[in-house]
């Protein structure tokens, strides 16, 4: 398929699934893929967007989280197998867009919010010496 011929397209929706990078095959082939929701006029649509073989790690790189509004340039393929057809829309470029709410950003270390919920969900003072 030559470039003149690349169905790209750029999608912003809110993401609604992150899945883990898996790996298939003995040549260790490796794929991503979040679920996004995007309101177009009356109707929400629910898209599936992989991220696969070099770019596999691009969700990850963007730090994708649940309930991020994303933009997201995918190229739009299509395939036979054994007479059906198929549709994907592999990414190869995403952004989160906007900043997170403070309350939505995990935390940055298990012991910060261990610490946390010992002492009945008050955060400790960061300049304490304890």
């Amino acid at each position: 398929m030559s470039e003149q011929n690349q169905l790209s397209v750029e999608l912003t929706g809110t993401v609604i699934a992150v899945e883990e990078t898996k790996e298939y095959g003995a040549n260790h082939f490796r794929k991503a893929q979040i679920a996004i929701e995007v309101t177009d006029g009356k109707f929400a649509q629910k898209l599936a967007i992989e991220a696969a073989g070099k770019k596999s790690d691009l969700f990850a790189e963007a730090g994708v989280v649940i309930g991020d509004t994303v933009a997201v340039r995918c190229n739009l393929q299509g395939r036979e197998w054994n007479g059906r057809y198929f549709v994907s829309l592999s990414a190869w470029k995403c952004e989160v867009q906007g900043e997170r709410r403070r309350d939505d950003v995990p935390p940055k270390s298990k012991a910060v919010q261990d610490a946390k919920d010992a002492f009945g969900g008050v955060e400790l003072d960061q300049d304490s010496p304890f």
